[in-house]
């Protein structure tokens, strides 16, 4: 049986019939004989909290990041995917965790708009696959162990090694 499906100016809407996607329906109103899932395209952003994650030091800071991004294939995050945002965070952690490890503590204050950099090159790549499209990745202040602030409060400068 036919029905009357709205799909607004941010969505695109996936009609479904027998368990297959028949068609990416564009905004505006539509007859459609099967199911329609709907697919936000607008901006959304989500924060991951990697942890502690360890440096090349083996020095475990805590990093959190909020990573900004945007569906470009309906379809494909429909198909491949269960939840876009539980996939983009679990890929997040694990660029997070590839990038950190070959960071130096001392330098990790100097060097956060390129370790930003990486791990949105990570990212995307890893979303790419399952249709979207990461706009922006901004690390949250990182936090240090307590013994290596109690260190540098006492003015023991950090032993900073070059080639990060």
């Amino acid at each position: 049986m036919l029905h009357r499906v709205t799909i607004l100016e941010f969505e695109r809407g996936l009609q479904l019939r027998n368990g297959r996607i028949v068609r990416v329906l564009a905004p505006g109103t539509h007859w459609v004989l099967g199911r329609v899932e709907r697919a936000d395209l607008r901006l959304r952003s989500v924060e991951v909290d990697a942890g502690g994650v360890r440096t090349r030091e083996e020095i475990p800071v805590g990093v959190a990041a909020r990573i900004t991004y945007r569906l470009t294939d309906p379809a494909a995050a429909f198909v491949r995917v269960r939840s876009v945002a539980a996939q983009l965070q679990a890929d997040a952690r694990a660029a997070i965790v590839r990038t950190m490890a070959s960071a130096v503590v001392g330098a990790l204050a100097r060097e956060h708009l390129r370790l930003e950099q990486q791990v949105q090159d990570r990212l995307s790549l890893d979303a790419h696959a399952y249709g979207t499209r990461v706009e922006d990745v901004a690390i949250l202040p990182i936090r240090y162990p307590r013994a290596l602030r109690r260190r540098w409060k006492q003015g023991e400068a950090p032993r900073v090694e070059m080639g990060l």
